[in-house]
């Protein structure tokens, strides 16, 4: 049975509330990593699905291995194969 992932600091984005404080996600994602947040949420409601995505693989490449995708810590390249192959299904890209 897999162990149930870390929720302590549970971050959920919001473009508008990022670029009122004059950050992109990334930016916001990457400084709340480094200051200890252990799962992170994307959202965007009003985002086009290939834009969506695009954004989840730029925040996978900058939190890394910092925040496993699963009970155990997988790598930039293995949280890339889940995002395309989603992409795939979901978007219809590839």
């Amino acid at each position: 049975m897999r162990a149930a992932p870390d929720l302590s600091v549970y971050l959920v984005t919001d473009e508008g509330q990022c670029r009122s404080r004059g950050r992109d996600v990334l930016a916001t994602v990457e400084a709340a990593v480094d200051g200890g947040v252990t799962c992170v949420q994307l959202r965007a409601k009003g985002t086009d699905g290939g834009l969506f995505l695009t954004q989840v693989l730029e925040v996978a490449e900058v939190i890394g291995d910092q925040v496993p995708s699963s009970s155990t810590t997988a790598s930039t390249s293995s949280w890339r194969r889940v995002i395309r192959s989603a992409g795939r299904y979901t978007f219809g890209q590839s």
